[in-house]
């Protein structure tokens, strides 16, 4: 959140103390992005888009998201070294997942414990 130029207070703590516990459990950066505008990437993929009036606060939004508020990607080719900006709208994806199986509760569920039992196996 502070990569968007966000004031420092008590839900950027609560963020950090989750990272920081989730990390410490597994050994795994969360976020492994070489740069501010990949970690937003990575955290928009696991979460979804940011609310747009989050993004109205911050300092540099600017840096990250277009003028109606989208995601800019800027990726940066490393053969090349071509920097590559394209518009990009995150959606939750465990949100979609979960409101498309719901129509079929006992489908839903029987792939929820199929996913539950692959994750323990990794």
């Amino acid at each position: 959140m502070l990569e968007m130029g966000l004031t420092y207070d008590h839900p950027v703590d609560m963020w950090s103390v989750g990272c920081c516990l989730f990390e410490l459990y597994t050994g795994k950066v969360l976020f492994p992005g070489a740069t501010n505008n990949d970690m937003l990437r990575l955290q928009m993929e696991l979460k979804g888009s940011f609310p747009k009036k989050m993004l109205r606060k911050g300092a540099f939004n600017e840096l990250h998201f277009h003028q109606d508020l989208n995601f800019v990607a800027i990726e940066e080719d490393p053969v090349t070294k071509r920097v590559d900006t394209r518009l990009k709208n995150h959606t939750n994806k465990l949100a979609l997942y979960v409101s498309r199986s719901s129509t079929s509760s006992s489908h839903f569920s029987l792939r929820a414990n199929i996913a539950l039992k692959q994750s323990k196996k990794n």
